[in-house]
């Protein structure tokens, strides 16, 4: 499988992950497109993520300029994104009320 260069964040995982549903959860908060791969499905992007962290680590998030992180934490991906911590905050405060 090709990441083709686009305007979305990849985040190749499983919706049974809770850091794979984390990381959608940030994105979706922060109002940024991302294009979710389900890797327990798709056999490519499967063998994509082996090939990339040398075993099975999800989730990975690809982003536009070639560069990923595996199993990121919510505070690696806002630095790589450039976002205020601030609206990191905002995300746990969020979620502690739900």
């Amino acid at each position: 499988m090709t990441i083709k260069s686009s305007n979305k964040i990849w985040i190749f995982g499983e919706l049974w992950c809770p850091d794979t549903t984390r990381v959608m959860q940030l994105l979706d908060f922060l109002k940024i497109d991302y294009e979710w791969v389900n890797t327990g499905k798709d056999k490519q992007a499967r063998e994509l993520v082996i090939k990339t962290a040398g075993k099975y680590k999800i989730p990975i998030v690809f982003f536009e300029d070639g560069s990923y992180l595996i199993e990121p934490s919510d505070f690696e991906i806002i630095q790589k994104l450039n976002i205020d911590e601030e609206k990191l905050s905002e995300f746990y405060k969020r979620k502690s009320c739900l």
